[in-house]
């Protein structure tokens, strides 16, 4: 009976240290942040892509359905369709090259190349369309 008592208590006051851990170090506080952060990109990622949905559906409306729409060529429609529908799919590998690129760089100029433990600079060529690989 003691013992179970004992135990209980433990298993208590373990639990007990863990939230007081949690709320007061300062390692689960940047976690937090970076979460709070993250939410808030994907927030403003949601917005964008609306906007851009929102943009595109205006402009294909434009060309194909108003008034105005016979001063377009066929061609320059379905190239402004497709166009549309690959941008987000083009552009996104493109900007986390450049993007990775210019960090790469900068760290190289600065110094920091061997200093930085996630290697986040390093060039991934994976983001790179691959449209002409053979």
């Amino acid at each position: 009976m003691a013992d179970t008592l004992i135990q209980k208590h433990e298993k208590m006051a373990s639990k007990q240290n863990e939230v007081v851990r949690k709320r007061y170090t300062t390692q689960y506080s940047q976690v937090d942040y970076k979460h709070g952060q993250i939410r808030m990109l994907n927030y403003f990622i949601y917005a964008l892509l609306w906007i851009y949905f929102i943009l595109s559906v205006v402009y294909l409306w434009i060309i194909f359905v108003s008034k105005s729409s016979s001063e377009y060529t066929f061609r320059y429609k379905m190239f402004v369709l497709v166009g549309l529908l690959l941008f987000p799919y083009i552009i996104t590998p493109l900007e986390m090259f450049l993007m990775r690129m210019l960090t790469f760089i900068v760290e190289t100029v600065i110094g920091n190349v061997y200093t930085r433990p996630d290697y986040d600079y390093v060039i991934d060529r994976s983001y790179v369309p691959t449209l002409f690989s053979y």
